[in-house]
């Protein structure tokens, strides 16, 4: 059983491989970078924070899911030292 729509609302699939595409080329980038910045790290993680937002209005599961994904971020926050999560 599908617990998902198999369409999803407009613009949002597009949106959602554009996410993944740029995802990846981070990934690709931070694998072979150096060192990250504060200010780099802190917006990869307010990043992940907003997209994890998203998919937590699609179906209760996935709300629960994203709950500790953000107390994970939260908690990688204060480890790092960056200020806390304006989500």
């Amino acid at each position: 059983m599908n617990v998902l729509p198999t369409t999803a609302g407009p613009g949002v699939a597009e949106q959602a491989e554009a996410l993944a595409d740029m995802a990846c080329e981070l990934h690709d980038v931070a694998i072979t970078s150096a060192s990250w910045s504060a200010a780099a790290v802190e917006d990869a993680v307010e990043a992940i924070e907003t997209t994890a937002l998203a998919p937590a209005v699609a179906h209760p599961d996935a709300a629960a899911a994203m709950l500790a994904i953000g107390q994970q971020l939260a908690q990688l926050r204060a480890r790092l030292a960056l200020p806390p999560s304006e989500h």
